[in-house]
């Protein structure tokens, strides 16, 4: 997912979803003058997320957690909501430290 948008008081805007963001129109739009104000990102093959032009992350969505939830499984519903949110805030934990780091923040 991405979006462009003009910079100028029209705030024109073109917005992709499930399409290729490597083609030759998109180059276009930027070298129109179009900034990127929505990408949809893939980290580690496990997490994807929506980061817009104030840095603020959306729709945090776990790609593979069923499969390693697989090897962590318990009869009791209270600890296995327990296990899956320990596995889901670590690996958050882990995006965001990596984040700070590329954008300047971290250690």
């Amino acid at each position: 997912e991405c979006e462009l948008c003009t910079t100028d008081q029209e705030r024109a805007s073109v917005r992709y979803l499930r399409h290729s963001l490597e083609g030759d129109d998109i180059r276009r739009h930027i070298a129109a003058g179009k900034v990127v104000v929505r990408l949809g990102l893939l980290w580690n093959e496990r997490l994807s997320f929506l980061m817009d032009d104030k840095l603020q992350l959306k729709k945090f969505k776990f790609v593979d957690i069923d499969e390693v939830a697989e090897e962590s499984q318990t009869e009791d519903p209270d600890e296995q909501f327990d296990l899956d949110f320990a596995l889901m805030t670590g690996e958050l934990n882990k995006l965001l430290d990596e984040l700070g780091r590329a954008l300047g923040e971290g250690a």
